[in-house]
């Protein structure tokens, strides 16, 4: 009797969990709350910058004279510029004058980035004249270009700058065209001077197709000098008037720099 009643303890137990498994399958899926999706958080590590390396092409470019740089015949000055070139390239230096006819200046390497340029006569348009002292050359002010250039891998780079190149000159402000001057008699000469000239100057008095000097004096460049007319200034029958001049030399070598004024000669 007791045995039987343990059997049906367990047999009661039995149905029991039956049936709770039973209403647990019958459960429908679209009641069963599906997974909730996991979003991957983004890292906060921050991502490398890949840099692009920028290609430096080569180049030249006049720094100095500034544009429209007034120089002197007889003077020096620095040729500037900024270049990225190979040590290997060589810069050549051209001035252009008018015409388009080029002189070559020099031919240097990019570094130190500076030639040092003595303006000489050569870089001026000239005309063969006859002077007091025979033929010499009279030089004109002249508009030129000062180009840099360089060849790189078969391409050329240029750079380019006006430059006025002037002549240095003499004026004579007294006396004035058609002075009346007699010999024995003291008068002021006056001038004014452009550019490196010579410390003196020659005055002469002449005259002639192909001048003649009756006259002839040395002073110093200073703009002013007095000078006494003896009686030999004065050609023997000489019927026309006399030409005035002063004239130097440019400071660093030989040039005729000068200007004269007709007066007329009385005894």
């Amino acid at each position: 009797m007791k045995n039987v009643s343990v059997f049906i303890v367990i047999a009661i137990s039995f149905f029991a969990v039956f049936m709770v498994a039973s209403s647990l399958w019958a459960v429908e899926p679209s009641k069963v709350a599906p997974a909730r999706p996991v979003t991957p958080k983004e890292s906060t590590t921050a991502k490398p910058t890949v840099q692009q390396s920028a290609t430096v092409l080569p180049q030249i470019n006049i720094v100095s004279p500034a544009e429209a740089t007034s120089w002197y015949m007889g003077e020096t000055h620095d040729i500037g510029w900024i270049a990225i070139l190979p040590g290997t390239v060589k810069v050549a230096i051209e001035l252009v004058l008018p015409g388009g006819k080029k002189q070559k200046l020099a031919e240097v390497p990019p570094s130190p980035n500076k030639y040092t340029w003595n303006i000489t006569a050569s870089s001026f348009a000239s005309q063969d004249v006859q002077g007091a002292l025979g033929v010499h050359k009279v030089y004109f002010d002249t508009n030129a270009t000062l180009r840099l250039s360089a060849v790189h891998e078969g391409k050329t780079y240029a750079s380019e700058r006006d430059v006025k190149l002037l002549v240095p000159k003499i004026k004579i402000t007294s006396p004035n065209e058609g002075a009346v001057w007699n010999v024995g008699k003291t008068y002021t000469v006056t001038w004014k001077k452009e550019g490196p000239l010579a410390s003196t100057v020659n005055i002469f008095i002449g005259g002639g197709g192909i001048f003649i000097p009756s006259f002839t004096m040395q002073t110093g460049n200073t703009g002013s000098a007095s000078l006494t007319l003896p009686a030999s200034a004065l050609f023997q029958n000489w019927p026309n008037k006399y030409l005035l001049k002063v004239e130097t030399e440019l400071a660093t070598s030989q040039f005729g720099a000068g200007d004269s004024v007709v007066i007329d000669l009385k005894p």
